[in-house]
């Protein structure tokens, strides 16, 4: 329930047939009056935007594709300097790419790949950086391959270009 007290005039608020109102506002001339001793007519409204585009994607108006192309799983702190210098380069083919911000431990890897559900997980730890040899997991195969560091990007795009060749270009 929207609060009321500040209003005159009009207000409004609209559902669309939610439990919860997706766009809200209204007049509130004396608000400016009573905090800042200046007499102006104003108006307002807030909108929530996830509460719209559930809204709109649940009524089919608008696909939502959260899936991510790329997640490098950083596991030790030496590896971000790679991580941005690689995601740079793979915007250049429309991926999209995520990486933690926060460093992980490799437990975590089942919960990292349910929740953001990657095509390619790109795993960057000591022993990686140690060895220059990157684990890359195809999370829908399920399998994994070890590349040179010095090829991951071109092996990726090599890889997600034979796997989408039928039916997108990358």
């Amino acid at each position: 329930m929207r609060g009321l007290d500040y209003y005159t005039g009009l207000v409004f608020e609209v559902d669309l047939g939610t439990e919860k109102a997706v766009l809200g506002g209204g007049r509130y001339d004396s608000l400016y009056q009573e905090i800042g001793s200046v007499d102006i007519p104003s108006l307002g409204f807030a909108i929530g935007i996830e509460r719209l585009a559930d809204y709109l994607e649940e009524k089919k108006l608008l696909e939502i594709d959260n899936k991510i192309d790329v997640f490098f799983l950083v596991l030790a702190v030496e590896a971000y300097s790679d991580v941005l210098r690689w995601e740079e380069k793979l915007k250049r083919y429309s991926l999209t790419i995520d990486y933690n911000l926060e460093i992980r431990k490799i437990k975590t890897l089942p919960k990292i790949i349910d929740y953001y559900q990657p095509r390619m997980l790109v795993v960057l730890g000591e022993n990686e950086l140690k060895t220059k040899k990157i684990l890359i997991k195809d999370c829908q195969k399920r399998q994994e391959f070890l590349v040179e560091k010095e090829r991951v990007i071109e092996w990726i795009i090599d890889y997600l270009e034979k796997k989408n060749n039928s039916h997108r270009k990358i």
